[in-house]
């Protein structure tokens, strides 16, 4: 994947996924539960949405661009059990 100046090949995004598989698993959830998240396009958000797959929970893509009770809404209305809040940097 390529974007930007940025490029990430599959070791890494497997090694990433790997990661975020294991941070949700370790929150508790469970494959079929259903995750939001609200990202904008990046490198760490490709990540992320991969490493939820790979948990097998289902993802709930929460568009950045709403505002308080539509955020409430998506969230109560999808059952989401846990909601990640944005990627945007890197943590490594």
């Amino acid at each position: 994947m390529i974007l930007g100046d940025r490029m990430l090949d599959f070791a890494s995004l497997d090694r990433a996924a790997n990661r975020a598989a294991s941070a949700i698993e370790g929150l508790g959830c469970k494959p079929g539960d259903r995750v939001a998240i609200m990202s904008f396009n990046s490198v760490e958000g490709f990540e992320l949405a991969n490493g939820l797959r790979r948990a097998g929970v289902v993802v709930v893509p929460v568009n950045y661009r709403l505002r308080g009770p539509e955020i409430a809404y998506v969230l109560n209305d999808s059952g989401a059990r846990l909601s990640w809040p944005g990627v945007t940097t890197s943590t490594r």
